[in-house]
Protein backbone atom coordinates (compact mmCIF):
# COMPACT_ATOMS: atom_id res chain seq x y z
CA UNK A 1 0.00 0.00 0.00
CA UNK A 2 1.82 3.22 -1.13
CA UNK A 3 1.27 6.59 0.71
CA UNK A 4 0.65 9.94 -0.99
CA UNK A 5 3.24 11.92 -0.53
CA UNK A 6 5.22 14.58 -2.30
CA UNK A 7 4.16 16.30 -5.52
CA UNK A 8 0.67 13.87 -6.01
CA UNK A 9 -0.74 15.50 -3.22
CA UNK A 10 -0.24 19.30 -3.92
CA UNK A 11 -1.34 18.20 -7.53
CA UNK A 12 -4.51 16.65 -6.08
CA UNK A 13 -5.61 19.40 -4.10
CA UNK A 14 -4.91 21.52 -7.14
CA UNK A 15 -7.06 19.56 -9.05
CA UNK A 16 -9.88 19.93 -6.47
CA UNK A 17 -9.83 23.44 -6.13
CA UNK A 18 -9.49 24.07 -9.80
CA UNK A 19 -12.59 21.63 -10.48
CA UNK A 20 -14.60 23.63 -7.73
CA UNK A 21 -13.52 26.84 -9.70
CA UNK A 22 -14.48 25.65 -12.96
CA UNK A 23 -18.05 24.35 -12.08
CA UNK A 24 -18.86 27.92 -10.66
CA UNK A 25 -17.92 29.32 -13.46
CA UNK A 26 -19.87 26.78 -15.70
CA UNK A 27 -23.31 26.96 -13.61
CA UNK A 28 -25.83 28.38 -15.68
CA UNK A 29 -26.55 32.10 -15.91
CA UNK A 30 -29.98 33.36 -14.64
CA UNK A 31 -32.11 34.36 -17.84
CA UNK A 32 -34.62 36.93 -17.38
CA UNK A 33 -38.26 34.91 -17.20
CA UNK A 34 -41.34 35.84 -19.73
CA UNK A 35 -42.38 38.54 -17.64
CA UNK A 36 -38.89 39.98 -17.09
CA UNK A 37 -38.30 39.91 -20.87
CA UNK A 38 -41.68 41.62 -21.79
CA UNK A 39 -40.86 44.83 -19.50
CA UNK A 40 -37.24 45.01 -20.40
CA UNK A 41 -39.15 45.29 -24.16
CA UNK A 42 -41.40 47.54 -22.58
CA UNK A 43 -39.26 49.64 -21.26
CA UNK A 44 -36.45 49.79 -24.38
CA UNK A 45 -39.73 50.61 -26.43
CA UNK A 46 -40.51 54.24 -24.63
CA UNK A 47 -36.93 54.64 -24.07
CA UNK A 48 -35.92 54.33 -27.97
CA UNK A 49 -39.09 56.60 -28.75
CA UNK A 50 -38.08 59.13 -26.03
CA UNK A 51 -34.28 59.19 -27.88
CA UNK A 52 -35.84 59.95 -31.35
CA UNK A 53 -38.43 62.26 -30.22
CA UNK A 54 -35.67 63.79 -28.12
CA UNK A 55 -33.10 63.91 -31.25
CA UNK A 56 -35.66 65.27 -33.75
CA UNK A 57 -36.14 68.54 -31.07
CA UNK A 58 -33.04 68.46 -30.48
CA UNK A 59 -32.50 68.84 -34.76
CA UNK A 60 -35.50 70.05 -35.92
CA UNK A 61 -34.25 70.36 -39.34
CA UNK A 62 -33.31 67.52 -39.83
CA UNK A 63 -35.74 65.80 -42.44
CA UNK A 64 -37.73 62.48 -40.74
CA UNK A 65 -36.59 60.30 -43.63
CA UNK A 66 -33.77 59.18 -45.37
CA UNK A 67 -34.02 56.52 -47.60
CA UNK A 68 -29.71 56.40 -49.02
CA UNK A 69 -28.83 56.91 -45.42
CA UNK A 70 -31.05 54.59 -43.70
CA UNK A 71 -29.95 51.91 -46.37
CA UNK A 72 -26.42 52.83 -45.74
CA UNK A 73 -26.10 52.15 -42.20
CA UNK A 74 -29.29 49.21 -41.35
CA UNK A 75 -29.85 47.99 -38.28
CA UNK A 76 -30.74 44.50 -37.44
CA UNK A 77 -33.78 43.56 -35.70
CA UNK A 78 -34.38 40.57 -32.74
CA UNK A 79 -36.30 38.12 -31.69
CA UNK A 80 -36.12 37.80 -28.24
CA UNK A 81 -33.83 34.56 -27.72
CA UNK A 82 -30.12 32.86 -27.88
CA UNK A 83 -29.89 34.21 -31.83
CA UNK A 84 -30.55 37.41 -30.48
CA UNK A 85 -27.16 38.25 -29.23
CA UNK A 86 -25.45 38.86 -32.60
CA UNK A 87 -28.26 41.41 -33.63
CA UNK A 88 -28.54 43.10 -29.80
CA UNK A 89 -24.87 43.37 -30.40
CA UNK A 90 -24.85 45.53 -33.97
CA UNK A 91 -27.51 47.97 -32.25
CA UNK A 92 -25.06 48.34 -29.01
CA UNK A 93 -22.81 48.74 -31.24
CA UNK A 94 -24.67 51.79 -33.73
CA UNK A 95 -26.16 53.43 -30.30
CA UNK A 96 -22.42 53.85 -28.93
CA UNK A 97 -21.87 55.02 -31.77
CA UNK A 98 -24.29 58.21 -31.83
CA UNK A 99 -22.49 59.33 -28.41
CA UNK A 100 -26.48 59.82 -27.43
CA UNK A 101 -27.47 56.83 -26.05
CA UNK A 102 -27.84 56.86 -22.00
CA UNK A 103 -26.43 53.34 -20.40
CA UNK A 104 -29.80 52.54 -19.17
CA UNK A 105 -30.54 51.36 -22.72
CA UNK A 106 -27.60 49.46 -23.33
CA UNK A 107 -27.73 47.57 -19.97
CA UNK A 108 -31.58 46.68 -20.51
CA UNK A 109 -29.91 45.31 -23.95
CA UNK A 110 -27.46 43.33 -22.39
CA UNK A 111 -29.89 41.74 -20.44
CA UNK A 112 -31.54 40.22 -23.08
CA UNK A 113 -27.75 38.98 -24.35
CA UNK A 114 -26.46 35.85 -23.44
CA UNK A 115 -22.72 36.25 -22.10
CA UNK A 116 -19.69 36.23 -24.14
CA UNK A 117 -21.23 37.52 -27.14
CA UNK A 118 -18.21 39.24 -29.00
CA UNK A 119 -18.80 43.49 -29.20
CA UNK A 120 -19.22 43.95 -32.94
CA UNK A 121 -17.46 47.11 -34.95
CA UNK A 122 -19.21 49.21 -36.58
CA UNK A 123 -18.75 52.22 -38.89
CA UNK A 124 -20.18 56.13 -38.34
CA UNK A 125 -19.21 59.40 -39.76
CA UNK A 126 -17.63 61.85 -37.19
CA UNK A 127 -18.56 65.13 -36.69
CA UNK A 128 -15.08 66.10 -37.68
CA UNK A 129 -15.19 65.43 -41.28
CA UNK A 130 -19.31 65.36 -42.05
CA UNK A 131 -21.51 67.01 -39.74
CA UNK A 132 -24.83 66.84 -41.93
CA UNK A 133 -24.24 63.17 -42.71
CA UNK A 134 -23.20 62.26 -38.25
CA UNK A 135 -26.78 63.70 -37.85
CA UNK A 136 -28.11 61.69 -40.70
CA UNK A 137 -26.52 58.63 -39.05
CA UNK A 138 -27.86 59.40 -35.56
CA UNK A 139 -31.59 59.97 -36.72
CA UNK A 140 -31.18 56.83 -38.98
CA UNK A 141 -30.14 54.88 -35.64
CA UNK A 142 -32.53 56.12 -33.68
CA UNK A 143 -35.64 55.74 -36.17
CA UNK A 144 -34.45 52.29 -36.73
CA UNK A 145 -34.22 51.37 -33.48
CA UNK A 146 -37.36 52.74 -32.39
CA UNK A 147 -39.08 50.69 -35.23
CA UNK A 148 -37.70 47.83 -34.19
CA UNK A 149 -38.16 47.81 -30.39
CA UNK A 150 -42.09 48.42 -31.44
CA UNK A 151 -42.31 45.73 -33.39
CA UNK A 152 -40.06 43.59 -31.11
CA UNK A 153 -42.81 44.21 -28.07
CA UNK A 154 -45.67 43.85 -29.39
CA UNK A 155 -44.66 40.61 -31.41
CA UNK A 156 -43.27 39.37 -28.03
CA UNK A 157 -46.62 40.43 -26.06
CA UNK A 158 -49.05 38.94 -28.68
CA UNK A 159 -46.91 35.58 -28.48
CA UNK A 160 -47.52 35.44 -25.17
CA UNK A 161 -51.20 35.91 -25.29
CA UNK A 162 -51.03 33.30 -28.14
CA UNK A 163 -49.32 31.07 -25.36
CA UNK A 164 -51.92 32.20 -22.32
CA UNK A 165 -49.23 33.23 -20.36
CA UNK A 166 -50.35 36.55 -18.14
CA UNK A 167 -47.56 38.97 -16.70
Amino acid sequence: MSSLTGPTKSELVLLCCMATWMSTLMSPIRRPTACEVQLILKDLDQRSTQLLQDYRKEESGMPTSQDRVNQKYLLPCFTPGPQASHNISVIQAYLKKTNKTDAEVLEQLDKLKYENTPETLVTAPTYARDAFEMKSFILAVFEQFSGCMAKTHEAFKKSLEDESKKC
